[in-house]
């Protein structure tokens, strides 16, 4: 208790959370105390994203689909009177969902929460990322599905927003390429799922993976390009980063504009090799789908959550 309520601190302070496999004597979860001196308390709150699926193995002249891309986490934030809070909170970080080998449905990821004790209560919920929480895309191409809106708890004492995840894209079905993630800042979210892997198809014609399209100044991450229009092999999927405009460095730039990508899609292979592995999704992002083919491709990982806390 800080029974001379001293100031110590006049500007703010940044705090971030990444997942943990254990800290202390509860697997997961990790406490936060807050210093003397700070009276307000922001808090963004993003879950893991969903993995994408593995592409469909099959033998030349039979028709294999792309992976499904794994849906993106939903973001949920909050600004807090501290008094109202306990003086220490306690945060678990969702993982994204695992890459997984060809014919494999993409992992869930996991919801992150904030809450007043390490436990999963609902009452002691103070903010969570979306519930339920992202989901992987599925081996028959069809696409992961965006976390929902989350909740919290003590929201009449703060300034409360949510906004859903996006889904990922489908795999390539039929004779088409993977579909790609077209970025929507704000529209649903900056955070984007991960687009579809190619397919190949009875006629053993390969087909690109889905992109990640930007818009404006943000760039566009190619897809994975089938057997037939690289120089030999899949190529895989990219992975997803954090792009930044303009003068935004480390953390400041995260905090300023949030916008990550998930992974794009992997190329099919239709007569030989392995097909093109789907990208890692970056922060609460999906993960790309694999491409389709005689091997397929392996699905890309959802991408960590992260939480951080702001006071002042």
């Amino acid at each position: 208790m800080d029974v001379f309520d001293l100031p110590e601190h006049t500007s703010g302070k940044v705090w971030t959370f990444l997942p943990t496999d254990f800290t202390g004597t509860t697997p997961g979860w990790q406490a936060w105390t807050r210093p003397r001196g700070y009276s307000m308390l922001a808090a963004v709150c993003i879950g893991g994203g969903g993995g994408g699926a593995g592409g469909e193995t099959g033998a030349a002249g039979t028709l294999r689909n792309g992976g499904g891309g794994g849906g993106a986490s939903g973001i949920a934030r909050a600004v807090f009177v501290a008094d109202v809070l306990p003086g220490t909170l306690y945060l678990l970080v969702g993982r994204g969902g695992a890459s997984v080998a060809a014919n494999t449905a993409g992992a869930d990821g996991q919801i992150s929460r904030i809450a007043v004790a390490p436990d999963t209560v609902a009452a002691n919920q103070l903010l969570l990322s979306g519930d339920p929480a992202a989901t992987g895309g599925a081996a028959d191409g069809s696409a992961g599905v965006g976390s929902t809106l989350g909740q919290a708890l003590l929201r009449e004492w703060g300034l409360f927003a949510t906004v859903s995840g996006q889904d990922g894209t489908v795999g390539g079905q039929v004779a088409e390429a993977g579909t790609s993630v077209v970025l929507m800042l704000g529209t649903p979210s900056s955070i984007t799922g991960g687009a579809g892997g190619g397919m190949a198809t009875i006629a053993n014609v390969n087909f690109d993976g889905g992109a990640i399209t930007g818009a404006g100044q943000w760039p566009t991450s190619r897809a994975g390009i089938g057997a037939n229009g690289g120089p030999g092999a899949a190529w895989h999927g990219l992975h997803g980063y954090l792009p930044r405009i303009g003068h935004g460095i480390g953390l400041r730039g995260v905090l300023l504009s949030l916008v990550s990508y998930g992974g794009s899609g992997g190329g099919s292979s239709a007569t030989s090799g392995t097909a093109g592995d789907g990208g890692d999704g970056a922060v609460g992002a999906g993960g790309g789908g694999g491409g389709g083919g005689v091997t397929g491709g392996r699905g890309g990982a959802g991408g960590p959550g992260l939480i951080f806390l702001v006071a002042w």
